[in-house]
């Protein structure tokens, strides 16, 4: 299946949880086109082992993880999310993230970077891994599962 990346709503929370909710490996996926959100989230929920918090824009999902920055196992960025706020690119945004979390893997998607700006965003060290538009969520799936571990 490719995933042609579109946009999506903010993170709708929920304070009740159940056991196989807590059990999940938990990803964030950030994009300012919602239908990509919505294809996301309809991707990984039919495969059941991910639970995805989908944002809209790079302030909402900042404030997510400044409340708890271990919260996800994953994080999925586009390059290009929002200008109006204070984050300008996936690059500022994963920036603000390694300061939060130093650790979490962080996948960064784009479909407007040449060659030699792949190249250089490979040079600042902040993703495990970029893909190009359109991306095939297998791959992406096999990736994260090298990475991320999920219940049995």
């Amino acid at each position: 299946m490719i995933l042609d990346f579109p946009q999506n709503q903010n993170k709708q929370s929920t304070n009740r949880r159940t056991k196989e909710e807590d059990d999940l490996a938990k990803i964030m996926v950030v994009d300012d086109e919602k239908p990509i959100l919505d294809m996301a989230r309809k991707w990984f929920n039919r495969i059941g082992k991910y639970e995805v918090s989908t944002y809209l824009d790079s302030e909402s999902a900042l404030s997510d993880l400044t409340i708890d920055p271990d919260q996800f196992g994953f994080i999925m960025l586009d390059l290009k999310i929002d200008i109006k706020i204070r984050v300008e690119s996936g690059v500022d945004l994963a920036r603000e993230i390694r300061k939060l979390n130093a650790s979490v893997p962080i996948i960064l998607w784009t479909g407007r970077a040449t060659p030699e700006e792949v190249q250089e965003l490979k040079g600042e060290d902040l993703f495990e891994e970029i893909f190009l538009k359109p991306i095939s969520m297998k791959d992406v799936l096999g990736f994260i599962k090298t990475r991320l571990p999920v219940a049995a």
